[in-house]
């Protein structure tokens, strides 16, 4: 199922890449004293055409265990997007419904995420709020299964961005530290 998710993402985000208009692929580390987790991510957005604000994004999330794919319509006006989506996970009933806002300009970056699967603990949620400044970014964090706390990062180029994130996980209670490697086209 996680090699259909991904293959499947590849063949609808690039059938029209010439109407490409973001890419970032995310990639993390994850440690506490009950382990470590490496999680993959790809997000891809791009709109209709040139002439419209609408456009659609997909994202997937691979880890070891789990996968999920969610393409989303989504509406740009300006410094802000939105988007809604319904899409595909590898655990039954393998439905996923998700949901976001993001706002972005050249200091400040706030996104805010939900996401449900099947059964009433199957949900997810990320909330953040990073300033850059020069070439270190800082802010603060709060995901579901990672925790909440501080991130901070440094801009090795335009397109490549390091991070460091110290949390807390209250569903866990425990210390987790996540590291972020972050590429974006």
């Amino acid at each position: 199922m996680k090699k259909l998710l991904v293959i499947s993402f590849f063949v609808i985000s690039f059938s029209s890449v010439n109407a490409q208009t973001f890419v970032q692929s995310a990639n993390d580390l994850t440690i506490s004293k009950a382990g470590s987790m490496p999680t993959g991510t790809v997000y891809i957005q791009k709109n209709f055409n040139a002439k419209t604000k609408w456009g659609f994004s997909n994202f997937v999330l691979v880890t070891k265990d789990w996968a999920e794919m969610t393409p989303s319509i989504t509406y740009a006006a300006g410094k802000f997007s939105f988007n809604l989506g319904l899409g595909l996970e590898t655990a039954k009933p393998y439905w996923r419904f998700t949901g976001g806002a993001v706002f972005i300009d050249s200091l400040n970056t706030v996104k805010l995420f939900f996401e449900q699967g099947g059964g009433t603990q199957n949900y997810w949620w990320h909330g953040s709020y990073e300033r850059n400044i020069n070439k270190f970014t800082v802010g603060v964090m709060s995901r579901r299964f990672y925790g909440s706390g501080v991130r901070v990062g440094y801009n090795l180029s335009k397109t490549f961005l390091i991070q460091l994130a110290p949390l807390y996980d209250t569903e866990a209670n425990l210390f987790k530290t996540s590291f972020f490697l972050v590429y974006t086209l």
